[in-house]
């Protein structure tokens, strides 16, 4: 469950900054030159060290946040966190496909002329290998934002006192 909830987390963390700065601004932000500070309690805060961002078209953002973030830093951490937390590499996929859907979730509430770009990278990069079959997206809630379900379960709702998030695929 710790492994699980921490790369979800790491994901988020991640996945948030860049895809942001990606889709409102072309900009784009190497998740390998994110640091965080392992003296520091409680939640993982990152920085980086990136002082120059290139700019790119929304087509390569898209390619972007999947080389360097998908299949780069939160595959390599699921690569370690396979082996000594033993959990399986398909519910990792599923939290960075949740993680994706959340950042862009969230990116959409607060900048509401971004949602259909963000939306559009979040459905591109569902369909590619590296995220294939881990979900996607159902309608949309009452506030117009795309609602994702996940194939996969996080975990959580074996911490106790915890519920099903709310993309779980126990929810069908």
């Amino acid at each position: 469950m710790a492994a699980s909830i921490f790369h979800q987390g790491l994901a988020a963390r991640l996945l948030s900054p860049v895809v942001a700065a990606g889709v409102c601004h072309g900009a784009l932000l190497d998740a390998a030159r994110f640091h965080y500070d392992p003296e520091r309690e409680g939640p993982v805060v990152l920085r980086t060290t990136q002082e120059y961002a290139a700019t790119a078209s929304r087509q390569a953002v898209a390619d972007w946040v999947e080389e360097t973030v998908v299949s780069g830093v939160m595959e390599r951490v699921a690569r370690v966190l396979c082996r000594i937390g033993k959990v399986s590499p398909g519910l990792l996929r599923g939290n960075t496909a949740a993680a994706l859907a959340g950042a862009v979730r969230s990116l959409g509430a607060d900048r509401p002329e971004a949602r259909p770009a963000a939306e559009t990278l979040a459905r591109a990069l569902l369909e590619r290998p590296a995220l294939s079959g881990t979900g996607g997206y159902a309608g949309a809630d009452d506030q117009g934002l795309a609602v994702f379900e996940r194939t996969t379960c996080c975990l959580y709702y074996r911490l106790p006192g915890q519920g099903m998030c709310g993309d779980c695929a126990l929810r069908r």
